[in-house]
């Protein structure tokens, strides 16, 4: 019987383990790893929900994916070229207990990456951080002054 608890016990801890965020990267590593940061205006998007086919054990399963997307307009550049205005993309399978934060309305600070000719998200968790009332929290740091933030990816940037 204890054989048995202890386990359960260790598979319940992995399923909670993978249930987690990854760490969030040091804001320098996320800044030097972007060829995009800029401070975005998402005021309309657009979002669905897709079942695809896929193949698990030699057995098919239908999943449900969430995809979004939405025209950012891009209010101030800090690292690289941005164009006046941005697609931003998202897309994660439903029913997962644990996902990267979704896209919205409103005022973002994002760090992208060119995968071609679209700019992607350098960090799939921690490209995205909403700012409200002039604060932002970059990888879940305690929301501090946007300007302070901007100013300690200029530096690292420029270094």
């Amino acid at each position: 019987m204890k054989r048995a608890a202890i386990i359960f016990g260790a598979l319940l801890a992995a399923d909670m383990a993978w249930a987690l965020p990854p760490p969030p990267p040091a804001l320098g590593d996320l800044a030097k790893r972007s060829d995009l940061i800029a401070v975005v205006s998402v005021t309309n998007m657009v979002q669905r929900i897709d079942t695809r086919v896929s193949w698990r054990k030699w057995l098919p399963r239908r999943e449900k994916w969430l995809r979004q997307s939405a025209v950012a307009t891009v209010a101030r550049s800090i690292k690289g070229k941005c164009p006046p205005s941005l697609l931003l993309a998202h897309e994660e399978a439903q029913g997962l207990s644990c996902s990267p934060p979704h896209l919205g309305t409103g005022e973002y600070l994002v760090f992208l990456r060119w995968d071609g000719t679209s700019a992607i998200r350098t960090d799939r968790w921690y490209s995205q951080a909403v700012i409200v009332s002039n604060k932002v929290s970059v990888c879940f740091a305690q929301a501090v002054p946007l300007e302070s933030v901007v100013a300690d990816i200029e530096r690292v940037v420029g270094e």
